[in-house]
């Protein structure tokens, strides 16, 4: 008797929010995580955003590094968030462990944001247009 393992493939859809047209997939194959970086529109310097899913396809926010305090970033941790420095003087927020239904990035409003999936990076406003909004979904 044979036996044979099919690996999962999840993949990443990316989809039109007010079309709900899907506009992309990205098949994840190895990676479990994916970050979205941007310029934040208020306080101008770089944040990244990183998340992860879970066995039943919820995306995670679990990491993310600002550059600059200021209007729209996190102030205060919560829970069993952790806060770190990096060697540039980053902050970075870790551990944060929050579901976020649904993700969905206005993208290039003001900045283009940037999403990045191992050594791939898709430049979201470029491929979709400004002011899109995109909301992500694992499958």
């Amino acid at each position: 008797m044979a036996l044979f393992f099919f690996r999962s493939n999840k993949k990443l859809i990316l989809i039109d929010d007010k079309t709900n047209i899907p506009l992309m997939m990205i098949n994840l194959s190895n990676h479990k995580t994916f970050s979205v970086e941007f310029i934040h529109s208020v306080n101008k310097s770089k944040v990244i955003d990183f998340y992860t899913y879970d066995d039943n396809n919820e995306i995670i926010v679990y990491k993310t590094i600002y550059y600059n305090f200021g209007a729209g970033v996190e102030t205060e941790l919560i829970d069993k968030e952790k806060l770190t420095f990096g060697e540039n003087g980053e902050m970075i927020i870790s551990n944060i462990n929050k579901t976020i239904h649904p993700l969905i990035y206005v993208v290039g409003t003001v900045y283009d944001h940037i999403l990045k999936i191992g050594n791939i990076s898709i430049n979201l406003n470029n491929t979709f247009g400004r002011n899109r909004h995109i909301r992500f979904k694992i499958l």
